[in-house]
């Protein structure tokens, strides 16, 4: 008797593999990603075998393969590198943070600014600021969005802890700007108007006032649109 051949994968078509490229979300990394990643690339430790891996066994060890010192390193260097391209995703989601609570609805919200973290990373933040002996501290109320701003000239740092909705004209944000002795103004990032939660947003060390203004979710070069919310620290 012949034996039966072995079957072969099913082809997907075409259609049915764009559809499913396109269902698939973008996931937002959590913050802490970045930190563990770059904990293992010092160590320079593997990752541990997934639990359920077959380990190998002595009986096995007669017939294994054996690995060359450069294969191996050429495998580290490996590991580093897709390690390394993590974390230049990380970096680059910092631009803009959408974090997607249960059943899908958005927990936080849309903040575009460099720096930008949340949660206890956000807290952790706040707190090194907070303890410095020269900070000094403003609250805000944005038509529904509040701001507890901190900065400490010592530490060239400072920073502004998010919370609530802005409610805003349709399409538009509420820009945070971050003004020095001089009365230059920089902004610190837009915010969107969706409910935040505890979200980081970086502000310098030497900023003297802070002043909230509505402008598109694109940002403005310069305060230009209603005044929100201005303090100075």
């Amino acid at each position: 008797m012949s034996a039966r051949p072995r079957p072969q994968g099913i082809p997907i078509p075409p259609r049915l593999e764009e559809d499913l490229a396109q269902a698939a979300e973008p996931i937002v990394p959590p913050a802490e990603l970045k930190r563990s990643i770059m904990a293992a690339i010092a160590s320079g430790e593997y990752p541990p075998h997934p639990a359920g891996a077959q380990q190998p066994s002595e009986e096995g060890c007669a017939g294994a393969e054996v690995v060359s010192l450069e294969q191996r390193r050429r495998g580290r260097r490996g590991y580093v590198a897709a390690a390394a391209a993590t974390v230049l995703a990380v970096a680059g989601a910092g631009l803009l943070w959408s974090e997607v609570g249960p059943g899908g609805s958005s927990d936080t919200a849309t903040v575009q600014a460099e720096g930008i973290v949340q949660g206890p990373a956000a807290t952790d933040k706040m707190h090194e600021i907070m303890a410095a002996e020269d900070m000094r501290s403003v609250s805000l109320s944005a038509d529904g969005s509040e701001l507890a701003v901190v900065v400490s000239a010592d530490m060239d740092s400072g920073g502004a802890m998010v919370n609530g909705a802005p409610r805003l004209e349709a399409g538009m944000g509420a820009q945070v700007w971050s003004i020095d002795r001089h009365g230059n103004a920089r902004s610190a990032g837009v915010i969107g108007q969706e409910e935040h939660t505890d979200v980081w947003m970086p502000l310098p060390g030497d900023t003297e006032t802070v002043r909230v203004t509505q402008e598109p979710m694109a940002g403005s070069p310069r305060p230009s649109g209603t005044v929100l919310a201005e303090g100075t620290l």
